[in-house]
């Protein structure tokens, strides 16, 4: 038995948070609500969710916890390209952050959004992310010690 779950979803909504399972969105539908959204919830699977990325890639302002911000290679800042949860997160750290959220204005919401599209094209982008990619690789390879340069 096949459950649809996409009439249910409100086509004006300002937060997603997901389904999993049986309830799973089709793939369309899925980037369609984060396009609509204008936060989604990033709760970490095990230590990274790929959730981070799509948010970003459509947009939404990303909602997560502090410990997890520096593994995204992506330069994060609480308020102005996602929401911080602060470190060691717990239950009542995320009640905090939905009543604060909940108190930003259309304009607020509006800049965070513009800094994400801003964010999505200076660290998502193929060319953009294959460039800072080369990049980091080659600076590593020049400060490698080779085992047959003495020059070092």
């Amino acid at each position: 038995m096949k459950i649809e779950l996409e009439q249910d979803v409100i086509e004006d909504q300002k937060m997603f948070f997901g389904s999993g399972g049986k309830s799973m969105l089709s793939s369309d539908r899925y980037f369609d609500s984060l396009r609509n959204s204008n936060f989604t919830f990033c709760l970490p699977v095990t230590y990274w969710t790929p959730r981070t990325f799509e948010s970003i890639a459509c947009c939404s302002m990303p909602i997560m916890e502090e410990d997890y911000m520096h593994s995204y290679d992506i330069p994060f800042q609480d308020g102005v390209n996602c929401i911080s949860l602060g470190k060691n997160s717990r239950s009542c750290k995320w009640t905090k952050a939905l009543n604060r959220i909940l108190q930003f204005t259309e304009k607020k919401i509006l800049d965070i959004r513009y800094n994400i599209y801003n964010l999505r094209n200076t660290h998502l982008l193929p060319e953009v992310h294959y460039k800072r990619q080369l990049k980091k690789y080659l600076s590593f390879e020049k400060s490698e010690v080779k085992p047959n340069d003495k020059s070092k």
